[in-house]
């Protein structure tokens, strides 16, 4: 943490130093949300078996041209900095793309490694392999961990002992609006998110829909679209309609957003069943059960609409709670 502090300031260009305990635990956090993003790696190509084939799996979904995007963005800004012997300019991107990777590829993408997705696991396998190898000048030692607990028994005994990985300059400036309009998913998705703040429901309640206008970069993009749509946890993104008295609206430059806040019953019951879920998951972690580890679910209760509800959605409990069984109590 100490090392990618330093390299990250200014000092490394001769300037003055106000030491900042602050950034240095920043700089921790980074390396430990990257070491959790392994993890969850292992994590789930353990549970499915999953092995590295001889050449990678190429993807079109979305987020996994995203990251790859923004892996070779990072390694060319890395190595240009190098180049130039400015390691500020060079070290600051390394923390940003950990957060990318893990807050928005790993999460946005969870549904498809806790389903074993191919595609998902090789993506991930592949750019925090190629990571490692960027970012090796800085952080040898946990540029080495990640490499030896991803090497394969054809490749270089050490992380420093492989060719240092070449950008795809071209890749870059030919999908530069694929990284545009990423970002504006994401601009869009903290809208909404605060619109949700401000009518009080929490996200994992399932709302109607968001009307967004003045914003047409990812109207006729699908993939965005529904990206923002889980991200927002609402049944339908619309554009450029008019919003009824329901909505609630935030503006921001030529983007006005707008959140239906009218529940009905059925987004009730849905809102309460992710309750539910994240309840149980709570439950599996206080009594110390691993991913993929199967429990037997009993429940009882005096609500009828809720007994109902777990009867209704007890398969998707199970999948989702890794049960074995789910039923009532006898």
């Amino acid at each position: 943490a100490l090392r990618l502090y330093f390299m990250s300031n200014k000092i490394m260009l001769g300037e003055d130093l106000d030491l900042s305990e602050r950034d240095i635990q920043e700089a921790r956090n980074s390396i430990n949300i990257l070491h959790n993003s392994l993890k969850y790696f292992t994590t789930y190509a353990n549970l499915h078996h999953w092995q590295p084939g001889t050449k990678a799996q190429t993807s079109n979904h979305v987020l996994d041209k995203w990251i790859q995007l923004r892996l070779h963005q990072c390694i060319n800004e890395y190595a240009e900095g190098l180049d130039n012997f400015d390691f500020p300019t060079s070290t600051r991107g390394i923390a940003p793309f950990i957060e990318d990777l893990s807050t928005w590829y790993i999460r946005r993408s969870r549904d498809r490694f806790v389903e074993g997705d191919p595609k998902a696991l090789s993506t991930l396998y592949s750019v925090l392999g190629e990571f490692s190898k960027a970012i090796a000048p800085t952080l040898p030692f946990t540029a080495e961990q990640i490499y030896m607990t991803l090497r394969g028994a054809k490749d270089p005994e050490s992380v420093h002992l492989c060719d240092y990985p070449k950008s795809n300059k071209g890749l870059v400036a030919k999908n530069m609006s694929l990284l545009g309009k990423m970002q504006t998913v994401r601009d869009l998705a903290s809208i909404i998110h605060n619109l949700r703040a401000e009518a009080g429901q929490p996200l994992r309640q399932k709302m109607a829909s968001v009307i967004i206008k003045g914003s047409k970069g990812i109207k006729s993009d699908k993939g965005l679209v529904e990206l923002l749509k889980d991200e927002g946890n609402v049944l339908e993104v619309k554009f450029d309609i008019s919003m009824g008295k329901n909505f609630i609206k935030s503006k921001v430059g030529n983007i006005t957003v707008g959140l239906d806040t009218k529940l009905t019953p059925e987004l009730e019951k849905e809102g309460l069943l992710r309750e539910l879920l994240r309840e149980l998951q709570d439950a599996r972690k206080k009594q110390g059960l691993q991913v993929g580890q199967k429990a037997k679910l009993a429940y009882s209760t005096e609500d009828v609409a809720l007994a109902k509800l777990i009867e209704d959605n007890s398969e998707e409990i199970s999948v989702a709670g890794h049960f074995i069984e789910v039923k009532e109590s006898s």
